[in-house]
């Protein structure tokens, strides 16, 4: 054999190593996702098809990463040491070569691929697959649970008495009526809530002439954090199409829905969100902000303004013992002013799994964590509406005290009877309104609050129904008191096209009010030549690609004259097309402008010339004349034939369309 033909032979030949690399890729990921299925469903509880494929389409900024943590202590060694296994077994079986390496290799790829089978199998049944895919056939065919029974806030005239009640709203994370003892209706031995169990027996929770707390069942949909908040302001579950739907590059959740917070926007309310965490996270921040226009006070608020040092972080941001007492400076400062206020809280500490310890909680039940931090938080609540009961605005004020969802920690409830109805908290304290029927038990979901929530505020719904909600003060049946769990926890399975409708913007007058607010009509003077350049600021809402047409409309109160421009748009950061600024170059002089109105007009779909903002004349000062200098800023003008102002305040555009920061 020549030297050539030896070498030949002797080489690798780079398809196999392709090969192999692949082998080894497919491997990996097979390994890595059964372990990622096994740590999914042992650290959350009733994990559902709508959660997953919610916080698949929003940001996840903000994670508790020691969830994350607890996945590489706990499951990646064992995924490592399997693949360091089989890595071990190729290398034997290529070593010997021949039949054993081919076997080697087939037994590898079919045990990978058995694994992820397991998984998939197990994940399916997890979160109830068929049924979801079910859903999705009866979707297809017409059906719409939702949209049978929705009744839309748009189209209900909500009455608010004279003298608007405050809301306290206090969302408290994974806590359930469950937590209490049996004689008071819950499903343990000892009561890990007693302080929450007094303050719901002494207010209001639906439960009749029972002592046995009560509580809202919580369906798919409403059955995790973002989506116990979204049902019980929004009176419905929170599902969200397949496709075509990415949260995080929105500026807005479901804008085509009234919300409470839409409500109460409406009558005048300052409206507040506190959290101890990143509210960005799941959607939160875009959600409150858009529906209402909440001020939010999260962790990411509170490490900028001093109220934690700026590397404080515990748990998710920061615990509950805080939340509380900025929650009483907010609640001082709001109750200050002349308007009504909704201030919203989120607890955090009693988060899965086994929640967060703090300096507050005691040992009460000895090496169950879980229970020491459900019984701290029940005496923090109970403390914390003890302290609104003293004050001065206490009288006009509504308190709701509400689980957000039942607990995704898996092995906290694995005692309780799977025939016990497990419920989220419920508490209305200091209620503007009775209950029609005060004897009676009442059945009833977590996206019943909404309405119920409007009416302990003392407002009048007529009909009683918001979203598929009901008003839980009147005696209109609920949709679980007329179709029963069993039908509404089927149905609620399955997509809505209405809420599906819902989630993409409709541009109506109203959305073009909201687009609106905030944007200013200004004036500049060109210096060289003395034309006017009128510009409008927007406030980050409207997409600068749905502007047809922008144009500016200038009135000559000396002639009663009126000509039209062209606005020219442009985008202050060429990768969000959400920050733009708007400008028009007129023929005008700067003598005429104590003469001059305008108005900006946009056209967005169906809605033609729309109003976006106005101009006023008023004194002008003129300005010493100015040459412009090579280094352009605030304080000068550019040059009209070299550079034109945009029209944005803080940058300059040229023909070239580059931009010249200010200084």
């Amino acid at each position: 054999m020549s030297k050539k033909a030896k070498k030949t032979k002797g080489a690798k030949d780079p398809k196999k190593i392709v090969g192999m690399i692949f082998l080894c890729l497919i491997v990996v990921t097979c390994v890595l996702l059964f372990f990622v299925e096994q740590w999914l469903f042992d650290t959350w509880a009733a994990l559902s098809v709508d959660e997953i494929i919610y916080h698949l389409s929003v940001s996840l900024e903000g994670t508790d990463t020691s969830t994350i943590v607890r996945f590489a202590k706990g499951y990646l060694p064992y995924a490592l040491l399997i693949l360091a296994e089989i890595a071990f077994l190729l290398y034997l079986g290529f070593k010997w070569g021949g039949k054993r390496a081919v076997a080697s290799v087939v037994s590898i790829v079919a045990v990978s691929f058995a694994l992820l089978g397991y998984a998939f199998a197990d994940a399916s049944k997890q979160v109830n697959l068929d049924g979801y895919l079910a859903g999705l056939a009866s979707w297809e065919s017409g059906e719409d649970f939702i949209g049978t029974y929705y009744v839309d806030p748009k189209d209900v005239k909500i009455e608010f008495p004279d003298q608007k009640r405050n809301l306290v709203y206090i969302f408290l994370e994974s806590m359930e009526a469950t937590y209490a003892d049996e004689e008071a209706g819950g499903a343990f031995e000892k009561n890990l809530i007693p302080e929450l169990t007094k303050l719901a027996q002494d207010s209001e929770d639906f439960s009749g002439e029972s002592s046995q707390l009560n509580g809202g069942i919580v369906f798919s949909g409403c059955d995790w954090t973002m989506g116990g908040m979204f049902a019980q302001t929004s009176g419905t579950p929170l599902k969200v199409p397949l496709s075509g739907f990415m949260l995080e590059d929105q500026d807005s959740l479901f804008p085509g829905m009234k919300t409470l917070g839409n409500v109460l926007e409406d009558q005048g309310y300052n409206q507040e969100l506190l959290l101890g965490s990143d509210a960005t996270f799941g959607g939160r921040r875009t959600y409150f902000s858009s529906h209402g226009d909440y001020q939010i006070y999260d962790y990411n608020w509170a490490t900028k303004n001093g109220f934690v040092p700026s590397d404080y972080r515990v748990f998710w941001g920061f615990e509950d013992e805080k939340l509380f007492e900025l929650a009483r400076q907010r609640l001082l400062e709001l109750a200050s002013k002349d308007e009504p206020f909704n201030l919203t809280l989120l607890t955090v500490d009693t988060h899965f799994e086994d929640g967060y310890v703090c300096d507050l909680c005691k040992k009460e039940f000895g090496s169950n964590q879980y229970a020491n931090v459900m019984a701290c938080s029940s005496r923090q609540v109970a403390k914390f509406v003890s302290w609104i009961q003293q004050q001065d605005f206490y009288d006009n004020t509504t308190i709701v005290v509400s689980g957000d969802h039942i607990t995704m920690d898996t092995d906290f409830c694995e005692n309780v009877p799977d025939e016990y109805q497990r419920r989220t908290y419920t508490a209305i304290i200091n209620p503007a309104v009775e209950t029609t029927d005060s004897a009676k038990r009442r059945e009833y979901a977590t996206f019943d609050m909404f309405p119920t929530t409007l009416a302990a505020m003392g407002a009048t719904i007529p009909g009683e129904r918001l979203g598929i909600g009901t008003n839980l003060f009147s005696d209109t049946p609920t949709l679980v008191e007329r179709l029963g769990k069993d039908v509404c926890a089927r149905e609620l399975t399955k997509q809505s096209e209405l809420l599906a409708s819902f989630s993409s913007v409709e541009v109506d007058e109203a959305f073009m009010k909201r687009a609106s607010k905030g944007m200013t009509l200004n004036v500049k003077v060109l210096k060289q030549s003395g034309k006017l350049n009128f510009y409008l600021k927007n406030n980050v809402y409207l997409d600068s690609n749905a502007i047809q047409d922008p144009k500016l409309r200038v009135t000559d109160s000396r002639t009663g004259e009126t000509r039209e421009y062209p606005m020219k748009v442009v985008n202050r950061n060429p990768n969000d097309p959400n920050e733009y600024d708007c400008y028009a170059k007129t023929d005008f002089e700067e003598k005429d402008l104590p003469y001059l109105s305008a108005v900006a007009l946009f056209t967005v779909d169906d809605i033609k010339d729309y109003q976006m903002a106005a101009y006023e004349p008023e004194p002008v000062e003129e300005e010493d004349a100015q040459t412009p200098s090579e280094e352009v800023t605030q304080d000068t003008y550019a040059s009209e034939d070299e550079v034109e102002w945009d029209g944005g305040g803080d940058y300059y555009y040229d023909e070239d369309e580059d931009y010249y920061e200010d200084e």
